[in-house]
């Protein structure tokens, strides 16, 4: 991120927490990313077991692996998560402008995709292929709108996403639980002379 985009994110910096980070209103759009990895596991596909169909694999593919691999192709993988991506970035767009004005979306946009370190600029080449409301994204994501499975699901990065990120998924009124929950516990620890050696556990 260029200096000039750094300054202009900080400067609606306070606007932006008070308005999309902070606020129960975010969570939805940050759920895509839940739902699509959610489906793309129930779809039957981790990343593609290339190694395990290709013809000179000395380890014989399991019949659940090669179903999965004809049913659900590298393309179906990037569509359901490039799909997930763009519906979030319509939706934390949609809340920035609305609360901080178009700059403020823009940089915040912007600031997004340098902290994935261009990830989905990558991946999800052109954006124009991904428009969440076409019909090839509300079949790549077909339960949108759902409420994620979260910790409950069979994926192991949504489950990654809620346990080392919870406050983009869980609301306002459940952080404050769990940060009462880790400040007491803190305060126990120092307490007894232990000072936070206890507090992940």
């Amino acid at each position: 991120m260029n200096l000039k985009t750094f300054s202009v994110f900080f400067e609606h910096g306070l606007c932006l927490r008070e308005n999309v980070f902070a606020t129960d209103r975010a969570i939805p759009c940050l759920n895509n990313y839940l739902l699509a990895f959610e489906h793309v596991q129930e779809a039957g596909s981790r990343l593609p077991m290339v190694l395990d169909d290709h013809p000179n694999s000395s380890s014989p593919s399991s019949p659940s692996n090669s179903s999965a691999s004809a049913s659900f192709s590298p393309t179906d993988w990037i569509r359901s998560i490039c799909c997930a991506h763009q519906l979030k970035r319509q939706c934390t767009d949609k809340l920035a402008r609305e609360s901080c004005g178009p700059e403020a979306a823009t940089a915040f946009d912007l600031f997004f995709e340098q902290i994935h370190f261009g990830f989905f600029t990558i991946l999800c080449r052109p954006a124009t292929a991904y428009d969440p409301e076409s019909a090839s994204c509300r079949a790549a994501l077909p339960n949108r709108g759902q409420k994620p499975k979260g910790l409950r699901s069979g994926s192991a990065v949504s489950q990654l996403l809620v346990s080392y990120f919870p406050f983009n998924y869980v609301t306002v009124a459940k952080r404050k639980q769990i940060f009462d929950v880790y400040s007491r516990r803190l305060e126990s620890e120092k307490s007894m002379g232990k000072p936070g050696e206890n507090l992940v556990g």
